[in-house]
């Protein structure tokens, strides 16, 4: 079906809205077994669209319907369909181009660990369904065989250009290829978040409170597996001198530290591929009392449990005025709309809704690994009073939020955090 003809004024408002307007593809880290949808805003409606894919190149043409008086922003969600595993760009006519990696869903007989590796290679553990002891593996131009083998089944991978890469298995069984075997990533350039989640570490820092309390948080991250995961960033606040720095976790290796730098949270970005093997812990305590408590611990949060258009429920937050209450609400937006900041919509018990400005908070790099942050202190209602907490985010931006209760008197802390998808009717 051909494009209409749009107006004068509709073309200019067009070329407007391109200038701004961003391309979203949801889920953020599709696999094959996933239905992808591509994500953008135009001024006005559309009454139809036109999907067309040439191997790693789809295009969506859409269809203008006029523009609204007064001119208004509409979102549309189009679908992509299954697709095969590989890196594919999306171009949205007259608005621009979003590329992204479909990791493989399916099972094969040998995956490459980890996933990621940095462009300037790595070594890479074998990790293999009863694979015969003589092989042979061409990935990236080169031939590794039995004779590369390094330790416990793993063969050190040579430098390669940033990007997705198949590999093929030849044994004595035969011949196989391994789709989307192995991404080779630049750390120095803007991440991907379709190859890289977020797993958002909600309070990371160092300071000192009410009646001589000296805050910590105090956070552990472990790698049970037998090779090494490369990061994309690290939540440690190091002074780097030569890269990697914190963003390399050995195998089998656990590393505890000290937060500081990140009173507002910040995201470690953590390869798909390897994102669920890791381990995470974040605990929070007052060495003024140390003797009195190990302090409490607060939820580290992957990606999967992060709230998109969907209300957050904090149940039960006490109001009771021998306690504070302050509320942290995390933001990551929707990049369609080109800003780093969110609205969080808080109604606390059958109070008003109260509409807050989630704030960048960017002091290091990469910046998107830093949430918008907004914060409410709640007021002291009647001694032993409870109030639910009901909160929405800006649509498309992927939100988090907690509660902290502390005893004016002991500085005790309770953490209230979001359990479940509940949603107030």
């Amino acid at each position: 079906m051909p494009i209409p003809r749009v107006t004068a004024l509709a073309a200019v408002l067009l070329l407007s809205a391109a200038a701004q307007a961003q391309i979203s593809v949801f889920p953020h880290g599709p696999t094959s077994d996933d239905e992808v949808v591509v994500r953008f805003t135009t001024i006005g409606g559309i009454q139809g669209h036109e999907v067309t894919r040439n191997g790693a190149e789809i295009l969506v043409r859409w269809m203008h319907s006029g523009i609204l008086t007064p001119p208004m922003y509409l979102t549309h969600d189009i679908p992509l369909g299954e697709l095969p595993p590989g890196q594919y760009r999306v171009t949205v006519e007259h608005l621009g181009s979003q590329s992204f990696v479909v990791r493989n869903g399916d099972h094969v007989p040998l995956r490459l660990r980890p996933w990621a590796i940095p462009a300037t290679g790595a070594l890479v553990h074998l990790d293999r369904d009863d694979m015969e002891s003589d092989f042979t593996l061409e990935l990236g131009g080169r031939t590794y065989g039995a004779q590369d083998l390094v330790g416990d089944g793993a063969i050190r991978i040579a430098a390669h250009a940033p990007g997705l890469v198949d590999a093929k298995l030849t044994t004595a069984s035969g011949t196989v290829v391994l789709p989307a075997a192995l991404y080779f990533f630049d750390p120095f350039a803007a991440p991907d978040f379709s190859v890289f989640e977020r797993v958002l570490f909600p309070v990371l820092f160092a300071s000192n409170g009410a009646n001589g309390s000296r805050w910590r948080s105090e956070a552990v991250i472990a790698n049970p597996n037998p090779w090494a995961v490369q990061n994309r960033n690290s939540v440690e606040n190091l002074v780097c001198i030569t890269w990697p720095c914190g963003e390399l976790l050995e195998a089998k290796s656990r590393k505890g530290f000290e937060g500081d730098g990140y009173p507002r949270g910040q995201a470690l970005l953590v390869p798909r591929g390897e994102a669920d093997d890791l381990a995470f812990s974040l605990r929070i305590r007052d060495l003024s009392r140390d003797a009195e408590s190990f302090g409490s611990q607060v939820p580290v949060v992957r990606e999967d449990d992060l709230f998109r258009n969907r209300e957050i429920a904090l149940l039960d937050v006490p109001r009771d005025p021998r306690f504070r209450t302050k509320l942290r609400i995390y933001a990551f937006p929707d990049p369609i709309y080109d800003i780093d900041y969110a609205f969080a919509y808080v109604t606390v018990g059958n109070t008003a809704t109260q509409t807050i400005r989630l704030a960048p908070s960017c002091t290091s790099q990469p910046c998107e690994a830093q949430p918008a942050y907004g914060e409410l202190d709640l007021p002291p209602g009647a001694r032993g009073e409870m109030s639910d907490i009901h909160l929405t985010i800006d649509e498309g931006a992927l939100g988090w939020a907690f509660a902290s209760v502390t005893n004016n008197t002991t500085q005790q802390v309770t953490i209230v955090a979001p359990a479940g998808r509940g949603e107030k009717r």
